[in-house]
């Protein structure tokens, strides 16, 4: 199937997620990513658990972690909580996307072989050029963005790692170097920083293909379910014309109705393909958006507190964009979905209705009754849209904004980086 070969197919593939890979090699890759993704949420959650002072705010956290094993006192340096509290949130959205999909492979399965059906069911060449149309904007926008992402990812990475692998002496004291790993979990003390790389690092990469490749299906899957309701548009927009020559066919229901029908099942089907998208991705998408909404507050928050570090702004910065572009592609392709749903309605109203019959009047009617109310695609109970996005946006400024009433901004008397 061609139209899922770039990129999504080898991503997915690699995580354990292609519904069309076999159980052996799935389960294999799936575990993979699983243990990497949980054993890095360990880590990430094991750090707080540091030396420093306690107050009595952070007494039921300490004993909490006591308890669990994981260390001796509770950290309450805010840029170490912040920070790990952001990654924790990365991560446990990563986790959601591969369990979510993993669990839902035969919906994913169906909803794969529904749009390889309607490729093959299209007989119209003006209908096929706009679905392939739609397919190659929709591997335009997957390329928008990867550039707009993979660029920050390394940057992060470069400004994460680089610093610590050219640094002279190995057995330095990392506990204020992002990733902060506790003494509880360094095999050697000689190798600390190649044991933080190699497992931070390849949790980050796993972390990464896992949100570009769950990005690239639903654009897909988005862009094709467009292209049906672009298509139910065409065909009513030119169902009827002014032309003498076609008068005749027009007032023959043998020639209308059957149209007409035809572009029901079509409208229909296109319904249909955005519920299942909706199953798929609703939850997970309730939950992405959640762990955003609170990155992003923590991360406007930390770039402000910490602005006299460059480097730990830079990065700060970059996980920022990623998010937010990450953000915005979901809720521009619910947009896309609200829009091009509501343009059959349009089409549909501003017919010539006056030159068919009145048995095909009635059908159009029942078109335009089914479209009035434009479909939409969700992340719980909130429509995903461009409105959406905005609010997102405004509320994590506003609880950054909170944050930082509470704070002092961070002079550079000390370097965390």
């Amino acid at each position: 199937m061609n139209i899922f070969d770039f990129p999504q197919r080898y991503l997915l593939t690699s995580l354990g997620l292609w519904p069309y890979q076999s159980k052996f090699t799935q389960r294999i890759f799936f575990t993979c990513a699983i243990i990497s993704f949980f054993s890095l949420f360990v880590a990430m959650v094991s750090l707080l658990a540091r030396p420093p002072r306690i107050t009595h705010s952070t007494e039921f956290l300490r004993v909490a972690f006591k308890a669990a094993g994981l260390g001796e006192e509770w950290s309450t340096e805010l840029v170490i909580i912040y920070e790990t509290i952001v990654a924790l949130f990365v991560i446990l959205g990563a986790l959601a996307k591969c369990i979510v999909l993993f669990c839902k492979k035969h919906q994913v399965k169906s909803l794969y072989d529904q749009i390889r059906k309607d490729w093959q069911e299209l007989t119209n060449e003006k209908e096929a050029a706009i679905l392939q149309s739609f397919m190659l904007k929709g591997k335009a926008q997957i390329i928008v963005y990867v550039v707009c992402t993979i660029p920050g990812y390394f940057i992060f990475v470069a400004l994460t790692y680089v610093p610590i692998i050219s640094s002279e002496d190995a057995s330095k004291d990392y506990t204020h170097t992002f990733p902060y790993y506790t003494d509880l979990l360094i095999l050697s003390k000689r190798f600390r920083v190649y044991q933080v790389f190699i497992h931070a690092g390849f949790g980050i990469f796993c972390g990464g293909i896992t949100y570009v490749a769950f990005m690239a299906m639903y654009i897909t899957c988005v862009k094709h379910v467009c292209a049906l309701y672009a298509i139910v548009r065409y065909r009513l927009e030119n169902m009827v014309k002014s032309q003498d020559e076609l008068m005749d066919k027009l007032n023959n229901d043998e020639e209308v109705i059957p149209g007409l029908l035809e572009i029901i099942c079509t409208h229909k089907r296109a319904i249909k393909r955005v519920r299942l998208i909706n199953r798929i991705f609703s939850r997970t998408f309730f939950m992405v958006e959640i762990c955003l909404l609170i990155c992003l507050a923590l991360l406007i928050f930390d770039v402000k507190y910490n602005q006299y570090n460059v480097r730990l702004v830079i990065r700060m910065l970059m996980i920022a964009v990623m998010f937010i572009v990450h953000v915005f592609c979901m809720n521009y392709c619910g947009e896309q979905v609200i829009q091009f749903s509501t343009d059959v309605q349009y089409a549909a109203y501003f017919m010539e209705w006056y030159m068919i019959s009145s048995k095909a009047q009635k059908i159009l009617i029942m078109i335009i009754c089914r479209s009035s109310n434009p479909d939409y695609l969700t992340a719980g109970n909130m429509a995903l849209s461009l409105k959406n996005f905005a609010s997102i946006v405004r509320t994590s400024w506003s609880m950054a904004t909170v944050l930082l009433t509470t704070q002092k901004v961070n002079r550079p008397n000390y370097s965390i980086s």
